[in-house]
């Protein structure tokens, strides 16, 4: 049983870094799209 926790506590570190990820990528994608003339 306990073997098992690790992976969810994993699965969830990696969707928060997921959508932390996509966040970086939409400002940079709005910053660059503002910088842009």
């Amino acid at each position: 049983m306990p073997p098992a926790t690790p992976p969810t506590t994993t699965t969830r570190m990696c969707g928060s870094l997921s959508t932390i990820e996509r966040q970086n990528a939409d400002s940079n994608n709005s910053n660059t799209a503002n910088n842009t003339p």
